[in-house]
């Protein structure tokens, strides 16, 4: 896919996800994420701060707390605290972003929206509203070593990942199989339980904690 299509991807899967949080009430809201101490208000608060607030000025925050995940974590709570309704208008109301940070692409967003869309509808017991195209790219995007900032390349290197529903199989070495959201938010590092199988997956868990 062409970088455009990708962000037609992104746009597709933001509204997706959005539609999603219509009906949350507050207790679901405040709901531990699968984020580590993050809320799910918390999760929204981050992607709708990844849209709004300047590149310039992420780059002055990360730079005075010497730290990409300190300044993620700031901004996220900061906008977290905000009124869910008024989250949720402005998120559907930057939607249309067609934004990556540099030398990252539009895989960068597109798995950003995928992972966190699973961290919220996880612990909310709601159905993926992910499509599989979207799936595939993550998927692809975090095994190949090129997710800066998502996934280690010591993570993947010398293991075949197989999403037995997507019919998608990438890398060589010991197989790791599941669904591909739940590859996905194991490379991510978030826990899928016992939802992965196969001969690699001892090795995988070992390289993950």
């Amino acid at each position: 896919m062409t970088d455009e299509q990708i962000f037609d991807l992104v746009i597709d899967e933001r509204y997706r996800f959005i539609d999603s949080l219509d009906d949350l009430n507050a207790d679901q809201w405040n709901q531990a994420s699968l984020c580590e101490g993050w809320r799910v208000r918390d999760v929204i608060g981050h992607l709708v701060s990844s849209l709004e607030v300047p590149m310039w000025k992420w780059v002055i925050g990360i730079a005075r707390h010497r730290s990409f995940d300190v300044q993620s974590d700031i901004l996220a709570r900061r906008f977290g605290a905000d009124d869910p309704a008024d989250l949720v208008k402005r998120y559907r109301a930057k939607a249309q972003t067609r934004f990556a940070p540099p030398m990252m692409g539009p895989r960068a967003p597109l798995s950003d929206v995928v992972i966190h869309s699973r961290d919220v509808g996880r612990p909310l017991g709601q159905a993926t509203v992910v499509s599989e195209e979207a799936q595939r790219i993550v998927l692809g995007y975090l095994q190949s070593g090129e997710a800066r900032g998502f996934v280690a390349k010591s993570l993947t290197k010398g293991l075949r990942f197989t999403a037995t529903d997507l019919g998608l199989s990438l890398g060589d070495g010991p197989e790791v199989s599941g669904t591909g959201e739940a590859i996905i938010m194991a490379l991510a590092g978030r826990p899928v339980g016992d939802e992965l199988a196969g001969e690699g997956v001892r090795a995988f868990r070992a390289r993950l904690t």
